[in-house]
């Protein structure tokens, strides 16, 4: 999603080893492809209002990317394993040629339920570029397990969390065959805040009041 894209919502798909970013919101687009074109008038961004919503998301380089983005959320995925980073936020198009473009800002990370492991490559929970502005982020209630060291999983964030949950294992099913269901037992159930955002989890159904922390509502 990158280009210009605007008011575009990825919601229930499942990510296995998908390469460096396994969602990009933004990116580097040549000047001459976006659409609609440039705007020497006003400001420029990648991308606006970029939606990732109740997403499974297993391994790749990185989770998702905030990418030269602004106001875009991700928000109630289940990210499991990724390789070196689990967010990142980034600008790799920046003013030039008359061209004024926004810094990566305003991203929301909402209701993500993170389970990780520190060893092998890991790196950090955030890998925050130049040109950016991360402290215009909001992290809220993200439940945040390392399997690897539990008593470690406080998350190294350009923010301060709000109601965060931090070293409380999610009770995922099977994460190693790939079943990252919960049940009404789970830390993370009925444990995120409520947004307009939200339509159905993962599988369809709908998300409760408060809704669950993660893609999936206990079954």
């Amino acid at each position: 999603c990158k280009g210009g894209s605007r008011d575009i919502e990825i919601h229930g798909n499942l990510f296995v080893a998908a390469g460096e970013r396994a969602v990009n919101m933004g990116g580097s687009t040549g000047f001459e492809y976006f659409r609609p074109p440039l705007d020497m008038g006003a400001p420029n961004a990648e991308a606006r209002d970029i939606r990732v919503i109740a997403n499974i998301i297993r391994g790749a380089t990185a989770s998702l990317g905030f990418v030269g983005c602004v106001d875009c959320l991700a928000a109630n995925n289940t990210i499991v394993d990724p390789g070196r980073w689990i967010f990142r936020i980034l600008q790799e198009t920046s003013s030039s040629g008359g061209f004024a473009f926004e810094p990566a800002s305003g991203g929301r990370v909402i209701n993500n339920l993170v389970y990780y492991g520190s060893g092998g490559s890991f790196s950090t929970h955030v890998n925050v570029g130049g040109g950016t502005d991360p402290g215009s982020f909001v992290f809220q209630t993200n439940l945040w397990f390392d399997h690897d060291a539990p008593g470690a999983s406080a998350p190294s964030l350009p923010v301060a969390e709000q109601g965060g949950i931090v070293g409380q294992d999610p009770g995922l099913t099977d994460p190693a065959a790939g079943d990252v269901s919960i049940t009404s037992a789970s830390p993370a159930a009925g444990a995120g805040s409520a947004l307009d955002d939200l339509g159905g989890d993962f599988a369809g159904a709908c998300f409760g009041s408060p809704p669950s922390i993660g893609a999936l509502e206990p079954g």
